[in-house]
């Protein structure tokens, strides 16, 4: 009779080595195809089971008691689209021309505005509180008398695209002189719908206009008026030739919004000279892309591709990369691939496309694996993780898609058709929204997390966030070909900005960014800080593909982030909080000043040397990336290094502290900090004896615990999923345990709280070196998947065990 007992070894071997491979990752690999139908069952749920009953039928319009022009130019898309399709119903053609009506009642608002001030004797300039018809003169008065143009005032900021613009005298008028500007307000749209002056955005605007292109193209189905035709011409006509009474636009107004509404101008009126404009202005616009000291100190472009939201200076936390504008100007090439194809009345070349390329070529990796952005900025701080602007970021994705031609890697249309497709997916699971789940509708924020920034109703809406999400996906079904293109599914994704110093990861197990300095964090005014309250040298987050984040949502404090901290135990000075080293008032380097990372090993090799605009073709799968750190702290007396090393299905983190020269007499306190999140129910320690429950949501049960040396792993707990911390190497010195805090932590961020927990590695002694080194895998939330894949790692990196407290 065999003996069973003594085969368990062997099966216990074949299943680890099963599992080894089970987790390699794999090259990418034809997908099956969210087809037609699925699509339009999510957006109808949507729109059955939340947008529906907001419309207002009297008024003509969708409102949530205040009717946001985003939201009703996207139903008029989602209406529209659907009205071509098997799936039509009859309110798409009845609210579509309502709608339609609305926005024209609601353009064609424009009134004689006077606006009147008092002279000091030392002011010479005065605001326009309204936007003016740049068509129409604009008459000043002083004292009564009328002031010639050029001679007694000119306007200032005349020639720039709508914003503020002044009235500058020659000579400041006289205290308690009369000043009376006259104009006529300009023909727009108005965000809050009815309410002139409410607030104006060229984004808005474009967006009304693409809506009323494919109306006004589809004009005969809708079986539109001759009236409402020849008022949407008007509009678009109108909106397209103030392009052509100010200076030619850049950044995202020249590339995304203003060339948008000269294509859609062209395509409703087929007039040449729009055409030419759009011509014009993205050539002036290309040549300068590169190019600093057109509108501020920075060009549109850095180096490394990146874009620049705000080029005024390098202190301003708008002008690096913000995610949400990175993917917005991609959409440039859908207008190039229009003009040179679909109409071909024109053969744009230009030199400089490349530079284009070369920010496509990065941009998949914006996104994490089921189609949401990784994101790791959004207008500096203020719009991370709000739905709203999730559409815009799929601007890129349809681009695209659209427009193979000018892929610079290798099926970047079909991995935008498969990011898309679960994007979707992910749309559809996210129905989080207060006490409602059945509505179809996602909320403000990722899971409904709202990071408390005080968001302006504009910003964060729910109406506006699932509309707009409903208009472009029915305009990526109706009028871009998404069946035409098969997905193709990357095994992984990543991003890396070298000289902005971001790394941006996403595998099917996590996603994750690390972001260098961020500029700190700039007032803009009445106490708003734009900038981010991190950047630094580690992880701002795990998440993973459900959008839960493991830990925190970011890292908005030292107790709610992955922080290595040094601190004088005598004065309680902080030394070093690693979290936030690159940014704020502990920053140790300014904004691009210096390179404290450098990615050594990625698919494409080293990658720490910048090439300077250097367009090559990057994979982008990786099997490992290493990422390094390094920086000096203490007066230059320590310096700190770390290493993140991430794979499909692990991530490695060694950290070291040491002293470049005797510091007698100064004893520190070491920590490192790994916060669970608000989805972790358990944090449970694995000993060789036992296993150590210290953490427990729902009795609030919070221990700390002292045989560190003892400890194999940890594991955060959640439903049907989980972290594991593997110790690898670690000098626990005097005072060595782990903690965990009695409260949740709640900040800026992490609203929802998070419970910190403290490797405390040593406690008042001189620091020689320090030593920290953990594995991270992902597991099933299950004791037994825990072991499995500690086993694996184990056993993959045996190598990185050299602590004897590992317990090989």
């Amino acid at each position: 009779m065999f003996d069973f007992k003594r085969l368990t070894p062997v099966f216990l071997g074949l299943a680890v080595f099963a599992l080894m491979f089970a987790t390699i990752p794999r090259a990418s690999q034809n997908t099956a195809a969210l087809g037609q139908s699925s699509y339009w069952k999510i957006l109808n749920k949507t729109y059955d089971g939340y947008l529906k009953r907001h419309f207002d039928e009297e008024r003509g319009e969708y409102t949530d008691g205040h009717a946001w022009l985003k939201a009703n130019q996207a139903l008029l898309l989602f209406h529209t689209m659907r009205h071509l399709t098997t799936y039509a119903r009859p309110e798409d053609s009845v609210r579509a021309k309502k709608i339609i009506d609305t926005l024209i009642e609601e353009f064609n608002y424009s009134i004689e505005l006077q606006d009147t001030y008092n002279g000091d004797g030392k002011e010479r300039l005065f605001m326009l509180k309204q936007q003016y018809d740049p068509n129409i003169r604009v008459n000043v008065r002083l004292n009564g008398k009328k002031q010639a143009k050029k001679k007694d005032f000119k306007i200032r900021n005349e020639l720039r695209y709508p914003g503020k613009k002044y009235i500058k005298f020659s000579i400041a008028p006289v205290l308690d002189s009369e000043i009376k500007i006259s104009y006529k307000s300009r023909k727009t749209f108005w965000g809050d719908m009815g309410r002139p002056f409410s607030a104006n955005h060229m984004a808005w605007n474009y967006q009304t206009a693409e809506a009323l292109y494919y109306a006004y193209k589809h004009r005969k189905k809708l079986k539109l008026s001759e009236k409402q035709t020849r008022e949407m011409l008007n509009i678009l006509e109108t909106l397209a030739d103030y392009s052509f009474r100010y200076r030619v636009a850049y950044n995202q107004i020249g590339l995304a919004w203003n060339s948008g509404i000269l294509r859609y101008a062209f395509g409703a009126t087929g007039k040449k000279k729009y055409a030419e404009k759009w011509w014009a202005d993205t050539n002036h616009t290309l040549n300068n892309i590169d190019v600093g000291g057109i509108t501020g100190a920075l060009p549109d472009l850095d180096e490394d591709f990146v874009f620049n939201y705000s080029t005024d200076s390098e202190n301003n936390p708008l002008s690096w990369d913000t995610l949400e504008y990175s993917n917005i100007v991609l959409r440039v090439m859908d207008d190039i691939n229009y003009f040179n194809n679909d109409v071909a009345v024109m053969r744009f070349l230009h030199k400089k496309l490349p530079l284009l390329k070369g920010l496509r070529q990065y941009d998949l990796g914006n996104f994490m694996l089921n189609g949401y952005p990784n994101w790791d900025s959004g207008y500096g701080r203020y719009r991370q993780f709000i739905s709203q602007y999730w559409p815009y970021c799929l601007y890129s994705l349809k681009t695209m898609l659209a427009t193979p031609d000018l892929n610079q890697q290798d099926n970047d249309d079909r991995y935008a058709r498969y990011l898309l497709d679960q994007a979707v997916k992910t749309f559809s699971k996210m129905d989080t929204y207060n006490a409602d789940p059945e509505d179809g509708a996602i909320g403000l924020s990722s899971m409904n997390i709202n990071p408390g920034l005080h968001y302006k109703a504009t910003d964060a809406n729910k109406l506006i966030a699932n509309a707009d999400f409903l208009g472009q996906m029915s305009l990526l079904l109706g009028e871009y070909d998404l069946q035409n293109t098969s997905p193709l599914k990357p095994k992984n994704i990543w991003h890396w900005a070298s000289k902005q110093q971001k790394l941006a990861v996403s595998t099917p197990y996590y996603s994750t960014t690390i972001v260098g300095s961020t500029g700190g964090t700039y007032n803009r005014g009445k106490g708003k800080e734009i900038g981010m309250p991190y950047g630094g040298l580690e992880m701002t987050t795990l998440i993973d593909l459900e959008n839960r984040p493991y830990t925190m949502l970011r890292p908005g404090s030292a107790p709610a982030s992955f922080n290595f901290s040094v601190i004088n135990s005598q004065t309680k000075e902080p030394l070093l909080d690693t979290f936030n080293a690159l940014a704020g008032k502990q920053a140790i380097y300014s904004k691009k000043k210096t390179s404290p990372f450098k990615l050594t090993q990625s698919p494409n090799g080293d990658l720490s040397d910048l090439e300077p605009y250097q367009l090559k073709k990057y994979d982008l799968e990786f099997d490992k990336l290493r990422l390094e750190g390094e920086i000096p702290f203490g007066n230059k007396r320590y310096i700190f290094k770390n290493e993140h090393i991430f794979e499909n299905d692990a991530i490695i983190l060694k950290e070291s502290v040491q002293s470049k020269e005797a510091a007698k007499g100064v004893n520190v306190d070491v920590s490192k900090t790994f916060p669970a999140g608000n989805f972790v129910s358990d944090i449970v320690i694995s000993t060789p004896a036992s296993d150590v429950t210290i953490y427990k949501r729902d009795t609030n049960l919070a221990k700390d615990f002292a045989e560190v040396k003892k400890m194999r792993y940890l594991h955060y707990v959640r439903e049907k999923s989980g972290l594991l911390i593997i110790p690898l190497q670690i000098n626990w010195g005097q005072g060595g345990k782990i903690a965990v805090d009695k409260n949740q932590h709640v900040d800026d961020y992490n609203t929802a709280g998070v419970r910190p927990l403290t490797f405390v590695i040593q406690s008042n002694q001189e620091l020689k070196k320090v030593n920290f080194s953990i594995g991270m895998m992902f597991t099933k939330g299950t004791k037994k998947n825990a072991e499995a894949k500690y086993r694996l790692f184990k056993r993959r990196h045996r190598k990185a065990f050299k602590s004897p407290y590992t317990n090989l």
